[in-house]
């Protein structure tokens, strides 16, 4: 996968954007239309910004020509559908791991898959020199420091509370500012918060098994604690938090099982279940 760095406009994604866009879409209305500074009812930057994150979140795809709702997007913010004003905290964490698994946005995906493995605590400089290395190992175009630097800060923003800010809107409008996967150490300094994550509900966790190991009966509790894209790597689980949960599921779902044998630990999936029939269920 080429690795994508910028495209934000220097804008975190506002708790809002995501349906303002998909609903902006919805209506048969374009990005590069002349009155989408007017319909959106934001700056040109900001309706690029809006764009962009559709995008990188997997609410949308698109093509030369178009643009069209992933299932993500028309389960989550369709009107009569989910969850389209971001109530529950399960939603917030389901565009997480979109987020993360796209790999639209480069240092999201980077990130929690490789920069933090066996680290807690990460310096803007330390983040910098990581997303540089793994740049240049896959052999691609390093983006100068100052795009870099700037996903960084948005990286950040999104995560994080701002300490001081003169529009009191912007202290609770990052949309991700709710998982508190992050704690702030001094002024620059991240530290993931690893926890057994109990507000992430038994059937997203179910889904990202499913869309993570699709078509796999089979899979090792280490595949879903450490490999690329497993919930283990996305939601900053901690392995007692996992197997607790992989637990639950084994009650709370026919044909799926847990077992530990001899120091192998293994879900085994004997019936088909569709991801979204799973989400569906908790939303209902």
């Amino acid at each position: 996968m080429k690795y994508t760095f910028s495209g934000h406009e220097t804008f975190y994604c506002r708790h809002y954007w995501l349906k303002k866009g998909y609903d902006f879409l919805k209506e048969g209305n374009n990005f590069n239309d002349p009155d989408a500074v007017t319909k959106l009812g934001v700056g040109k930057n900001m309706v690029t910004s809006i764009r962009f994150w559709l995008r990188a979140f997997d609410i949308i795809e698109e093509t030369k020509d178009n643009k069209f709702a992933t299932d993500l997007g028309t389960n989550l913010f369709e009107d009569e559908s989910w969850d389209p004003y971001l109530e529950d905290i399960n939603s917030i964490w389901l565009l997480h791991y979109h987020l993360i698994k796209k790999g639209w946005a480069s240092i999201y995906t980077l990130f929690f898959n490789k920069l933090k493995n066996g680290d807690k605590e990460f310096s803007n400089e330390k983040i910098l020199r990581g997303l540089t290395y793994l740049t240049e190992s896959a052999k691609q175009e390093t983006p100068n420091v100052k795009t870099l630097d700037n996903d960084i800060r948005v990286f950040r923003s999104n995560y994080l509370q701002p300490r001081k800010s003169v529009n009191i809107e912007d202290e609770f409008n990052g949309l991700l500012q709710e998982l508190h996967l992050f704690e702030e150490i001094g002024k620059k300094s991240l530290v993931v918060q690893n926890t057994d994550r109990e507000d992430i509900s038994i059937e997203l966790f179910l889904y990202s098994i499913l869309d993570r190991f699709e078509e796999r009966n089979s899979i090792s509790a280490e595949e879903i604690i450490t490999s690329t894209n497993s919930p283990g790597k996305i939601f900053c689980m901690t392995e007692h938090g996992i197997i607790e949960k992989l637990k639950m599921i084994e009650e709370k779902y026919q044909g799926i099982t847990f077992s530990e044998n001899a120091g192998v630990r293994e879900l085994q999936i004997s019936k088909e279940y569709d991801k979204w029939n799973v989400l569906s269920g908790y939303y209902e």
